[in-house]
């Protein structure tokens, strides 16, 4: 009797999880994260193949050299350069979610989201470049430091920000501290860029959300590794109630 319960149990057990598995790989659920994300891609090798008119890839047709694209590619506009960002950041994300089989329709909405946020900030940030104090540019296109910014921008779009929000406080003068001053992801060991933007998808963006984060919907919902979890939860803790600032002593 105890073992045709325990089958019973059994059986009960696996059709959740089968169920659960089929909401998180649906197709339908790909139906619209892809297409976005297919449109953002396509949008930015748009820009990237005609930033300097059509003449560059009609040269390329007409000789079959593909250098000859990539001669002018320093006078491209600094949005280029941050869609390349997010490109080389996409690929390697995309490559991690497959090989540890967590290839979800979120990724795809997080790419689309990504490219179309660095294109924003890097037009912004190309905006207000010469603005920046301390800083020295040349040229508007011709500036390789921004150019190389922007990439930075593409993989980590806080950059941008942060250099966006320097101009403000520059031309405003002193805004006032910050209502909520949080402790970035960054600030744990072990913890990637990658793991960061995984993470992210789970609405856990800074150490105090990891510290109080529901540590069973992570282990079920991401294949990041139980004791890797423990580990990054238990420094987030540690970080909460002593203060990174003691910890960097």
């Amino acid at each position: 009797m105890f073992e045709l319960k325990h089958y019973k149990l059994y059986n009960d057990l696996g059709k959740e999880v089968g169920t659960c598995f089929d909401d998180l790989y649906n197709d339908k659920s790909y139906r619209v994260p892809v297409p976005l994300a297919t449109l953002a891609l396509v949008v930015g090798w748009v820009l990237f193949f005609f930033s300097e008119g059509a003449g560059p890839v009609a040269n390329l047709a007409g000789s079959g050299n593909i250098s000859d694209l990539f001669v002018n590619l320093k006078n491209a506009h600094p949005v280029v350069f941050g869609f390349l960002g997010a490109f080389f950041f996409s690929l390697r994300m995309l490559f991690q979610r497959y090989v540890t089989t967590d290839l979800k329709a979120s990724v795809f909405m997080h790419i689309a989201v990504r490219i179309w946020v660095v294109m924003i900030l890097t037009l912004v940030l190309s905006v207000v470049w010469y603005a920046l104090p301390a800083l020295e540019s040349y040229g508007y296109q011709g500036s390789l430091t921004l150019l190389a910014v922007c990439f930075i921008a593409g993989i980590s779009p806080d950059v941008a920000l942060n250099l966006i929000e320097r101009v403000v406080r520059a031309g405003f003068g002193k805004l006032g501290p910050r209502a909520y001053a949080h402790v970035p992801l960054a600030k744990i060991r072990g913890l990637n860029l990658w793991h960061q933007a995984r993470l992210a998808e789970e609405g856990i963006d800074s150490v105090q959300n990891l510290a109080m984060g529901d540590i069973v919907g992570l282990i079920v919902n991401t294949r990041l590794g139980l004791m890797r979890l423990l580990h990054w939860i238990d420094q987030s803790i540690l970080i909460v109630h002593v203060g990174v600032e003691n910890l960097e002593k």
